[in-house]
């Protein structure tokens, strides 16, 4: 190794944990309409700075996240949770040793319900004599004409 190189080799590792602390960082709070923190509120950032293309946090007992590690770019910031209508934030720039505040005052929104019912219709044995007597409707059609249906009754 030369002497130019072992000079040099110090200084390009010192400036490694320069370059690596060198990100950006998207912070805030969720808020309800009546200024009440929200926790529990999905965060998601997203930009084609990312090598993921999205990263997400969710906000803690106060209201409170944080998105750490982002290098430089646009972000599209977005809050959802149930119950609240979703908030999203565009064209917000992250820049280097640099924390932008982004916070999010949410709406009550429309709750979502899906009910799912399944059954099957009773099945009616036309072959068998009626309990009570009586013949279902359903099943009048399959006697032969002229029999007796009194003979079926206990």
């Amino acid at each position: 190794m030369s002497v130019h190189m072992k000079a040099l080799l110090p200084i390009v590792f010192s400036l490694v944990p320069v370059l690596a602390q060198a990100q950006g960082v998207i912070a805030g709070v969720a808020r309800d309409a009546s200024a009440g923190v929200l926790p529990g509120v999905t965060i998601e950032v997203a930009s084609p700075a990312l090598i993921e293309k999205t990263r997400s946090a969710v906000s803690d007992q106060s209201g409170q996240y944080r998105v750490v590690a982002l290098p430089d770019g646009r972000y599209t910031v977005s809050f959802t949770l149930a119950g609240f209508t979703t908030v999203v934030r565009t064209n917000v720039e992250v820049l280097a040793n640099f924390t932008a505040t982004v916070n999010a005052d949410m709406a009550v929104g429309a709750l979502n319900e899906t009910i799912t019912v399944s059954g099957e219709a009773p099945v009616v044995d036309c072959r068998a004599p009626p309990k009570a007597g009586r013949s279902p409707r359903k099943c009048s059609g399959s006697f032969p004409p002229g029999s007796r249906l009194r003979t079926w009754r206990r």
